[in-house]
C-alpha cells in the first residue's frame, strides 16, 4: 500500500523509479532497437543476452532474435547507487555472449538532468543524460590477451553505442511543464531505492496569461514512497485538485480594452474571434463520490456552462468528466474515461470540444476519441453524423493547431516513453513503460499509483498523409489507395530496420522510383489497419470538378482538405514574404516616427524593444489586410486551381466514393450520401439556398484512363 503521507515534496507530482524498473527502461531501448544487441570490438563480437522471460504486451519480432539466459545470471539487473567513486549513478549487470560463452560484466552509467526554459520561464526541455563512467569484467584481461583490445577501446565502444541523451518529454507535452527536478532515494523499511522524478504543471491562477502560480517544491523534503515490490510509483500533492480547477477555468479567460474580464464559450474553441455562444461559469476538479456520499476512488471534472439562446432561456449545462485509474484487456494501467454531459445532443458534442480545449491531455483524447467513434458509425443520426466529419476534418486537416496539454493524468499515467519509431510509413510507434498496477488511490490527499513494469507500445497514425490516387483507373470500383508521405525520407531507414519491438504492416509501392511519397493498400488492408488505430480514418476530400455526361455525374474529382489548404498556405506564405518587405521599405520609417510620437504623447519614453513591438504589429496589420485582400480575388483562386491540378487524381463515379464513405475511409465535404431504394448512392449537397457550391455547378473535367482531362481556359 502507497501511504500518501510521505509525499511531501512539494512539487505538483511525484514518480519514483525503482531498479526493476530501470531494467525495463532497457529492455524497452533494446526493443525499439536503440540498443544493439551485438557489438564488434576489434575482431571480437559480442552478443547481448536478456532474461528468458520478458513482461512484454506484445510478441517480439521473431526476426530479431533476443537470446535468453538465466535469470540466475541477473541479465540487465541494475542497482541504485549512492558514492560511487566514478560519479555513477547506476550499476547495469549486461550478460554477454562471446564465443558461445556467457560472460558476466558492470556498467557503471551516470545520469544528469538538463533541463531548457522557454522565453516565458516556463520548461521548454528536459534531457536525462545518460554517460556510461566505467566497466569492469573478469573477461577483460581475456579479451586483451586474446583479441589484443584493451579495456578503454571496449569503454569507448561501449560508450558511443549506449551515451544518449533520454527526452523526459515522456512525462508529458512541455507546453503545460513548469519545472523538473531529480534525487535518488536511500531504501527505508518497506521502500527499496529509488530515483525520483518531480514535476510541476503550469497552472494559471488568474485570467492574466501569466499570472502563474509559483514555482514549488523542494527536493530535500521528498521521501521514499516506492512500496515494496513495486518497479514505479506516482503521486500528486495534497491541494492539487483546486489549483487545476482555477487553472482551467481562467486559461479561457478574455479581457477587453476596459479590463473586463470574461468567461466566454466561442463557437470554434481555438478562434476566439469565432461567435459566442455561450460561458463558462466554472470548473471543479477533485475525486468523485457515489449518490450516498461514499469514495468511488475517481477523478471528477466538472465544466459549468450556460448557452445563449435567443429570445428564450439560456440553459445551463454540465459536462462531466469521471477519470478512474483502471485496466485494459492486458491488465496495463489506463484511465477509463467517463463522459457525461447534461443538455442537448448538440451541446454534449460541443461539450467534448470544450473539455478538450481547457482540461489536459486525456480530455483532448476524449474529443479526438468521439470524433472517431461518429465517423466510424460507433454514433448514428445526421446530425450526429455531420458533427462528427467537423470534428475530423478540424483536427486532422490542418485548419487548428492541436495542443494536447500534459496535465495531471498524463504525468501519473503509469507510462514513461523511451523512444519513437516510424518502422512502418503510416503510423509510428511509442516504445514504452507501462505499469501492471499494484493500487491506485484518487482522494482528498491527490491522485496515487503504484506497479510493475511491463514493456508495451502504443501506435499513433501519422496525421499528414492522405489519399492521392486508387486503383484500376475508374470507372471500375477502386480495390486499392494510394496514400502519399511526404516525409518518407527521413524515416527509410526505419522502414527496413529490424528489431525486438519491431512493428509494421504489409505495404506496397506501385512506383517507388518515380512517385516515392505513394504507399498502395488494398480495402482490406485499410479497414485493418482503421481497425488497428494504424491509420487515420474518415479522411475528408473536396469535390473540386465533376464529369457531367448525359446530364447525370459521371465521376468526381476530389483533393484532400489537407493538400488543399497545404496549397493554399503555401501561396500565402509565398505572398507575405514578398509583400513584407515592400511594406517595410514604403512605410517602415514613417510608422517608426507614428510609434514614436504616439509613446511621447503619452508621456512615455519606450525602450528600443517596445518600439519594435509596436512597428511590427502594425506592419503585421497592414500585411494581414493586404492578405485577406489577395485571398480573396479572383487572381488567387484562379491560381489556386491551377496549382492543384497536378495532384487532382482521386476521381470515381458516386456510388464509389460513396461506398468508401460507409466503410469510414474517406469523406466528401459538404455532401451528403442518398441511399435510393434500389441501393444505389449517390450525393447531393446540403440542403441551403447558396447555388455556387453545388455538385452540378462545379468546374467541369473529362475522366479518361490516362487521368483528368481539363479543358482549355
Amino acid at each position: 500500500m502507497l501511504d500518501q503521507g510521505l509525499v511531501r515534496s512539494g512539487f505538483d507530482a511525484e514518480i519514483l523509479l525503482g531498479e526493476r524498473q530501470f531494467s525495463y527502461v532497457l529492455l524497452a531501448l533494446v526493443d525499439a532497437g536503440l540498443v544493439p544487441t551485438q557489438l564488434q570490438v576489434g575482431p571480437a563480437l559480442l552478443g547481448l543476452l536478456g532474461p528468458v522471460e520478458i513482461d512484454r504486451t506484445y510478441p517480439p519480432n521473431p526476426d530479431a532474435p533476443f537470446g535468453g539466459v538465466s535469470d540466475t545470471r541477473h541479465p540487465f539487473e541494475v542497482e541504485i547507487l549512492f558514492e560511487h567513486p566514478s560519479g555513477a549513478d547506476l550499476r547495469v549487470h549486461p550478460v554477454l555472449s562471446l564465443d558461445g560463452l556467457g560472460v558476466e560484466a558492470d556498467m557503471f552509467v551516470a545520469l544528469t538532468l538538463t533541463t531548457q526554459a522557454d522565453e516565458l520561464g516556463m520548461l521548454a526541455s528536459a534531457l536525462l543524460h545518460v554517460e556510461v563512467r566505467d566497466i569492469d569484467s573478469p573477461v577483460l584481461p581475456f579479451v586483451e590477451s586474446q583479441f589484443g583490445v584493451d579495456k578503454a577501446t571496449i569503454l569507448a565502444e561501449v560508450k558511443a553505442r549506449v551515451d544518449r541523451d533520454i527526452d523526459l518529454g515522456g512525462f508529458g507535452d512541455f507546453k503545460r511543464l513548469q519545472s523538473l527536478a531529480v534525487r535518488k532515494l536511500e531504501a527505508t523499511e518497506g521502500h527499496p531505492r529509488a530515483f525520483g522524478i518531480y514535476v510541476n504543471l503550469r497552472l494559471q491562477q488568474g485570467p492574466e496569461p501569466m499570472s502563474l502560480k509559483a514555482d514549488r517544491g523542494s527536493v530535500d523534503e521528498a521521501l521514499n514512497f516506492l512500496p515494496e515490490g513495486s518497479d514505479a510509483a506516482m503521486a500528486s500533492r495534497k491541494g492539487l485538485f483546486g489549483d487545476m480547477a482555477t487553472d482551467a477555468f481562467e486559461r479561457l479567460a478574455e479581457i477587453d480594452a476596459e479590463g473586463h474580464v470574461s468567461h466566454p464559450w466561442h463557437k470554434s474553441i481555438h478562434n476566439p474571434k469565432s461567435d459566442v455562444i455561450g460561458k463558462i461559469k466554472g470548473v471543479s476538479v477533485g475525486p468523485g463520490v457515489g449518490p450516498q456520499g461514499q469514495p468511488q476512488n475517481t477523478l471528477r471534472i466538472d465544466v459549468h456552462v450556460e448557452y445563449e439562446i435567443d429570445d428564450f432561456f439560456d440553459p445551463d449545462g454540465h459536462l462531466v468528466i469521471n477519470l478512474s485509474p483502471s485496466t485494459n484487456d492486458q491488465g496495463i494501467m489506463v484511465w477509463a474515461i467517463d463522459a457525461d454531459f447534461h443538455a442537448s445532443l448538440l451541446l454534449e458534442v460541443i461539450g467534448f470540444l470544450v473539455i478538450a480545449s481547457i482540461f489536459t491531455g486525456v480530455g483532448g483524447l476524449v474529443g479526438l476519441g468521439l470524433g472517431a467513434a461518429i465517423a466510424a458509425g460507433l454514433v448514428t443520426g445526421s446530425l450526429v453524423d455531420g458533427l462528427g466529419h467537423f470534428i475530423v476534418d478540424e483536427v486532422y486537416s490542418g485548419r487548428v493547431e492541436k495542443k494536447v496539454d500534459a496535465g495531471l493524468p498524463d504525468v501519473i499515467s503509469g507510462r514513461v516513453e523511451v523512444g519513437q519509431r516510424r518502422w512502418d510509413p503510416l503510423y509510428t510507434t511509442h516504445h514504452q513503460i507501462a505499469m501492471r498496477p499494484d493500487g491506485a488511490l484518487v482522494n482528498g490527499n491527490g491522485v496515487a499509483l503504484w506497479g510493475r513494469a511491463v514493456i508495451d507500445k502504443r501506435i499513433v497514425p501519422v496525421d499528414h498523409v492522405v489519399i492521392r490516387d486508387k486503383f484500376p483507373p475508374p470507372p471500375t470500383p477502386p480495390t486499392h489507395l494510394r496514400y502519399r508521405v511526404f516525409d518518407v525520407d527521413q524515416f527509410s531507414a526505419d522502414f527496413t530496420a529490424i528489431a525486438p519491438g519491431t512493428d509494421r504492416r504489409d505495404i506496397a509501392q506501385h512506383d517507388p522510383v518515380n512517385e516515392p511519397t505513394l504507399f498502395q493498400l488494398d480495402i482490406d488492408q485499410i479497414k485493418s489497419r482503421m481497425d488497428e488505430g494504424r491509420i487515420v480514418p474518415d479522411l475528408a476530400c473536396i469535390a473540386k470538378y465533376v464529369d457531367i455526361r448525359q446530364n447525370q455525374v459521371h465521376s468526381i474529382l476530389t483533393v484532400s482538405l489537407r493538400e488543399f489548404n497545404e496549397q493554399r498556405n503555401e501561396m500565402i506564405f509565398a505572398f507575405e514574404a514578398e509583400v513584407r518587405p515592400q511594406i517595410e521599405a514604403e512605410q517602415g520609417e514613417q510608422i517608426r516616427q507614428d510609434v514614436i510620437a504616439e509613446f511621447e504623447a503619452q508621456g512615455v519614453t519606450p525602450t528600443e524593444e517596445e518600439i519594435l513591438a509596436q512597428v511590427q504589429a502594425r506592419i503585421d496589420a497592414i500585411l494581414a489586410e493586404r492578405t485577406d485582400t489577395f485571398t480573396g480575388s479572383v487572381q488567387f483562386k484562379r491560381q489556386l486551381e491551377l496549382a492543384l491540378r497536378p495532384i487532382l487524381r482521386l476521381d470515381m463515379p458516386p456510388e464509389n466514393f460513396a461506398a468508401l464513405q460507409k466503410q469510414g475511409i474517406l469523406h466528401l465535404l459538404d455532401l451528403e450520401v442518398i441511399t435510393m431504394r434500389s441501393g444505389l448512392r449517390y450525393y447531393r449537397d446540403h440542403p441551403d439556398f447558396f447555388k455556387p457550391d453545388n455538385l452540378m455547378s462545379l468546374p467541369h473535367y473529362r475522366e479518361t484512363p490516362q487521368g483528368p482531362a481539363f479543358p482549355e481556359t
